[in-house]
């Protein structure tokens, strides 16, 4: 299984991908594009060839003999999700984020047709810009259970308050760190705290609570 790090490129990384040497050699320029599709990379030319993988989009598929346009695969995918993005706003505010729309995307699609699996990055790459484009948010944050995103009732609520204060956090606190954390800063302190709580809380109540924001279909894309 291939991971974020750095590998020889023929003798680790295409070995482990089961990659033809003689596409590893003859196709590279054409190869390297593929993997494009599957894996945020920096390949280093030399003697021997490496690639550090910085990131997995999704799962990969081999090299086909006739190559897909890449700009016309990119805008495939760009119009797929944006369609999907448009078709997950309601026209009231509910909870919603790109994260759940990126997992229930790959989950519809992005799975079977483009082999896609890491639901942060299809929210980074694809889900961001027609979330910004079609939906708008009232700003009110609301606790939700990850499976559903059916917010947490008063009960589970304060349980899910006590909880966080056993483990020094108290909601202004735990909905900043949320916040930040999505957004890719490091809170390792507060992320410690907050794992431990949701793990309590998923002892408990067989699923973890996040924060999510209200979004609704903008009033210029009603019918």
């Amino acid at each position: 299984m291939i991971e974020t790090k750095r590998y020889v490129f023929k003798t680790e990384f295409c070995k482990e991908l089961k990659i033809p040497m003689n596409q590893a050699e003859r196709k590279l320029v054409e190869l390297l594009e593929w993997l494009k599709n599957f894996y945020d990379f920096t390949f280093y030319p030399g003697k021997p060839n490496a690639i550090e993988i910085h990131e997995i989009y999704g799962e990969y598929q081999p090299l086909p003999r006739k190559v897909p346009s890449q700009e016309a695969l990119t805008a495939q995918k760009i119009q797929d999700y944006d369609t999907f993005t448009f078709s997950s706003l309601d026209q009231e505010y509910a909870p919603n984020s790109k994260t759940k729309i990126a997992r229930d995307a790959i989950e519809a699609f992005g799975f079977e047709k483009y082999h896609h699996i890491n639901a942060n990055s299809v929210a980074r790459r694809y889900i961001s810009e027609p979330l910004q484009k079609y939906g708008e948010t009232d700003n009110t944050s609301i606790w939700v259970y990850y499976s559903t995103y059916q917010p947490l009732d008063e009960t589970t609520l304060k349980r899910w308050r006590d909880i966080m204060a056993d483990e020094h956090l108290n909601e202004t606190e735990a909905s900043n760190a949320f916040f930040r954390y999505a957004d890719g800063e490091d809170i390792s302190q507060e992320l410690s705290y907050f794992k431990t709580a949701r793990m309590r809380f998923r002892e408990e109540f067989d699923d973890i609570p996040v924060l999510v924001k209200k979004w609704r279909l903008k009033a210029d894309y009603i019918n």
